[in-house]
């Protein structure tokens, strides 16, 4: 009767450590997901694609002198922003959490920090419908440009570079001889140095 009770004792031990590792190979990790992030002025912002089975995400960024670190923690949106400095770049991964403790991490993401520059305000001089006239702008306040793209009817027909520095005033033109009578509408984009665009209003020349 003493060795039934044993073996019976240890088939239940048996029985139940199975259970248990049954248990433990169903608590599967959260999905895999994408994380993409975008710079802004003094901002920069980190979204991500929804991970299946995760409850709550985790965001690290890279620290040059403590290495990774979590600065936010139980996060259950998809999307995180911190303050930054224009022109720095900031390293991130986020880490989804199921509801049993498993975590599964995205990707690295590098972002810039940049503001947008500002807008350029687009006039001309043909007053007489001539086929000879130049479209010219100016930024009168705002953030600086690099470059700027010329946009004739929705093609860009030139391209010109700028030195930047905010917040100094910056302008441009461009010269058109012998055009072809028609309606021509002009917008001019202001691009930084980081890829940020600004796109003016419309400027209608009229060519007899």
């Amino acid at each position: 009767m003493k060795l039934r009770r044993i073996t019976g004792l240890s088939m239940f031990l048996v029985a139940l450590m199975l259970l248990v590792n049954v248990c433990a190979a169903f608590a599967a990790a959260p999905g895999n997901f994408t994380l993409t992030g975008v710079g802004g002025d003094n901002i920069v912002t980190l979204n991500w694609t929804a991970s299946q089975g995760a409850v709550s995400y985790d965001v690290y960024r890279l620290n040059i002198f403590s290495g990774w670190t979590v600065i936010a923690y139980n996060v259950t949106s998809t999307s995180y922003s911190m303050t930054a400095v224009n022109g720095n770049t900031y390293t991130f991964f986020v880490k989804a959490r199921s509801a049993d403790g498993e975590q599964t991490q995205s990707n690295q993401v590098n972002v810039t920090a940049a503001a947008t520059p500002g807008t350029a305000s687009v006039s001309n001089n043909n007053y007489s419908n001539s086929r000879n006239y130049t479209v010219s702008w100016n930024l009168w306040y705002g953030n600086n440009a690099s470059k700027w793209y010329l946009v004739e009817n929705g093609t860009v027909v030139y391209t010109g570079t700028l030195v930047e520095n905010t917040p100094n005033a910056q302008s441009g033109s461009y010269s058109f001889s012998n055009k072809a009578p028609g309606t021509y509408t002009y917008k001019v984009i202001l691009e930084n140095s980081y890829g940020k665009q600004s796109e003016s209003a419309a400027n209608v020349v009229t060519v007899n």
